[in-house]
C-alpha cells in the first residue's frame, strides 16, 4: 500500500469563475522518467510560472485556469480517475475542456498531436503562432503548423493529421467518463515509439545530451499548450467547431458502413435512421457555425 497526491493549482477566471479549462500531467514514473513523464512535469512548470507571470502583471483570465499535476498515472491513471470521479458532478457541467500532455519531447521530427474532434481547429491555429526549431528544407524559419504540415500525414482538406485520442493517459476519464473534450501533443521523432520508453535509461543525461540539449522543442511545446490554453481560457466565443466532430462520426460510420453494412443488411439490419443522424447532425453543426460566424463582437 502506498499514498499518492494529486497537486491542483488554479488562477480564478474573471467573467465566468465557475468554467474550468484545465490543463494536466502526471509526476510519477516507472524508473527514473526523464521523457515520461518528466519532459512534460517540465513545460508544465514553465506554462504555469508564464501564466504566474501574466497574473502578477495584472491578467487574469475570462474563464478559470485549472492545473493538475496528477499521481499514481503508470499504474492505471488512478489520480486523474479518483479525481473525476469524486467531482464528476461539477466537471461535467463546468469543466470546458482538458489538455492533457504525457510527454513533451519523445524526438524532434515533428509535433504530433491527439484530440477530440472538437479541438481540431484550435490545435491547428496554435501551432500557426509558434516559431518551431527545424528549419525548413531550403533553411526558412518556419512555424510548427508548416513543419507539421510538410512532413504530414495530411487530411483531404490538406491540414495535419490530428489522431483519435487513446485510453492510456490522463484524459481517459475526462473524456470517457464526463464526455470532456480533450487534447494530447508532444514532438517526436520519425516513429511515434521511442525506445527508452519506460527503461531505466529514461535519464536527464539522455534527455540533455541526445534527446534536447538546448530545450528548445521543450520550450516549443509550452507555447503550443500555453496558447491552447489560453484560447479556451480567454476567447469570447469558445473555439470550437462543431463540423470536424460531425465530419469525423461521419468518416468512422461510413469505415463502419464499408466493413459491416452488407452482413448487417444480411441480417435484416438497417444503418439508415443512423445515417439520417448523422445528415441532421452536419446540417446543424453548418447552421450553427453559420450563426455564429454573423454575430458581431458586441464587447466594445
Amino acid at each position: 500500500m502506498a499514498t499518492t497526491y494529486n497537486v491542483i493549482g488554479s488562477i480564478r477566471g474573471a467573467v465566468e469563475p465557475d468554467k474550468y479549462v484545465m490543463a494536466g500531467n502526471h509526476h510519477d514514473a516507472w524508473v527514473f522518467g526523464a521523457i515520461d513523464p518528466s519532459s512534460a512535469t517540465a513545460t508544465m512548470m514553465e506554462m504555469s510560472r508564464a501564466y504566474g507571470k501574466l497574473v502578477r502583471d495584472g491578467w487574469r483570465p475570462r474563464r478559470s485556469i485549472v492545473f493538475c499535476s496528477w499521481g499514481a498515472e503508470e499504474y492505471g491513471m488512478i489520480g486523474s480517475n479518483e479525481f473525476v470521479e469524486e467531482l464528476s458532478k461539477n466537471l461535467a457541467t463546468r469543466a470546458i475542456v482538458y489538455l492533457n500532455l504525457d510527454v513533451s519531447v519523445a524526438g524532434t521530427y515533428k509535433i504530433l498531436a491527439r484530440s477530440s474532434p472538437l479541438l481540431f481547429k484550435a490545435m491547428h491555429e496554435a501551432t500557426k503562432k509558434v516559431i518551431d526549431p527545424n528549419r525548413s528544407s531550403d533553411g526558412k524559419v518556419q512555424t510548427v503548423y508548416e513543419n507539421w504540415l510538410q512532413k504530414g500525414p495530411k487530411t483531404s482538406e490538406d491540414v495535419p493529421l490530428i489522431g483519435d485520442l487513446g485510453a492510456s493517459s490522463d484524459h481517459a476519464p475526462f473524456v470517457n467518463r464526463i464526455g470532456v473534450p480533450s487534447t494530447s501533443i508532444g514532438y517526436i521523432g520519425e516513429s511515434a515509439a521511442f525506445p527508452m520508453y519506460h527503461s531505466v535509461y529514461e535519464t536527464f543525461h539522455l534527455v540533455s545530451t541526445y534527446y534536447d540539449p538546448t530545450f528548445e522543442y521543450h520550450a516549443t511545446v509550452a507555447r503550443v499548450w500555453g496558447e491552447v490554453l489560453r484560447s479556451f481560457a480567454d476567447s469570447l466565443v469558445l473555439p470550437m467547431d462543431c463540423r470536424d466532430y460531425a465530419k469525423r462520426i461521419d468518416e468512422l460510420f461510413q469505415s463502419f458502413k464499408t466493413d459491416y453494412g452488407e452482413k448487417l443488411g444480411a441480417e435484416g439490419i438497417s444503418l439508415d435512421i443512423l445515417e439520417d443522424a448523422i445528415q441532421n447532425m452536419t446540417s446543424s453543426a453548418e447552421y450553427f457555425h453559420t450563426t455564429i460566424d454573423g454575430l458581431k463582437d458586441t464587447r466594445e
